[in-house]
Formats: structure tokens, sequence, C-alpha cells
């Protein structure tokens, strides 16, 4: 072999490994930052699933004065409902999305 047939060789024999190891070790570091960035917005998303149980409750409460209404057909009736106005008002629901076209 000549010298420059010689070149050719050891830089393919040193410089593919060295790609391959690059490469590996880059896909790597992508990896751990994906999972980074997934568990820093985890608390994020858990936030809008815990937020539908204090609903979930504050209108439970509400339907069971409902019913008290419903079933109590004494004296009582004016006093349930005025009860019931004294609850917090529900919050606004937000606004749906539009779609563009």
């Amino acid at each position: 072999m000549n010298d420059i047939e010689e070149a050719i060789a050891i830089l393919l024999a040193v410089g593919g490994p060295l790609l391959i190891t690059f490469y590996l070790i880059r896909n790597w570091f992508a990896l751990k930052r994906r999972k980074l960035e997934l568990e820093l917005a985890a608390p994020e998303a858990a936030a809008p699933a815990a937020r539908p149980a204090v609903d979930t409750d504050r209108l439970e409460a509400r339907v069971r004065v409902l019913e008290q209404i419903v079933t109590d057909r004494g004296a009582q009736t004016a006093q349930a409902i005025e009860a019931l106005r004294e609850l917090e008002p529900p919050a606004a629901a937000p606004a749906p999305a539009r779609l563009e076209r």
C-alpha cells in the first residue's frame, strides 16, 4: 500500500468509531434532556387533574341542597333556597378555543 492508502485506512479505522461514539453520546444527552423536561412538566400537567376534584366536591354539595329542596315540601324550602344562594357562584368556564380555517 502506498502512503495515501494507509492514511485513508487509518482515518477510517479511527474516525469511524469516533463518529459512532459521538453520535451515541449526543443521542444519550438528548434523551436525558427530554426526560428532565418531562419530569419538570409533570407537576404542571397534574395540576389540572387535581382541580376537578375540588369542583366535584362543591357540585356534590350543591346537588345535596337541591335534593333537599326537591324532597322537602315544608317551610324549610325557603331557607334551603337561601342557603343555596349563599354558596359561592360557579367559576366561569373558559371560552372554547376557536379553530382556524
